[in-house]
């Protein structure tokens, strides 16, 4: 005869599906930001992107640079309102973890891809290290809120 769950077996087995979909998330996220450089890189490296106005260069590298001072601190506060609203005792509830991270992953997944492409397109102005700063950023943000699961785990006195 099949074991019915309790409510506590059932909260846990949330906490684990969510943290294992948000970890593949964010796996893919980071695979896909890889994949992008190494398209940038073989671009780059072929001379296969045409030179492009310096104003258009200059324009792109502010641009990423408004990006990441917006978006990241954006991110966060999204991602802790949503933390707010799915409070539940002394734990966030596992739709609230999910949709708070994803929200700050996609800010960062966007600054990332945008900033590869500006700093493929400004590398013949000498803007592609404006360019690129950002992007070194904004993966770093991406990698250092690695999904752990711990804001959903009620806390121990």
């Amino acid at each position: 005869m099949p074991h019915e769950p309790t409510p506590s077996e059932l909260d846990a087995l949330m906490r684990e599906r969510t943290t294992l979909t948000l970890r593949v998330f964010w796996g893919a996220m980071l695979a896909g930001l890889v994949l992008l450089f190494l398209l940038v890189l073989s671009l780059w490296s072929k001379d296969a992107v045409p030179d492009s106005p310096p104003h258009v260069a200059r324009g792109l590298g502010y641009a990423v640079v408004i990006m990441l001072v917006t978006l990241v601190p954006l991110g966060y506060f999204i991602r802790n309102q949503q933390y707010k609203k799915h409070w539940r005792g002394d734990a966030i509830a596992p739709a609230g973890y999910l949709s708070g991270n994803l929200v700050l992953f996609v800010f960062c997944e966007l600054i990332a891809s945008v900033g590869l492409a500006a700093t493929l397109i400004a590398r013949s102005h000498g803007w592609q290290y404006l360019t690129a700063v950002p992007v070194i950023i904004a993966v770093a943000v991406l990698v250092v809120n690695f999904p752990n699961g711990r804001a959903m785990l009620p806390a121990r006195s």
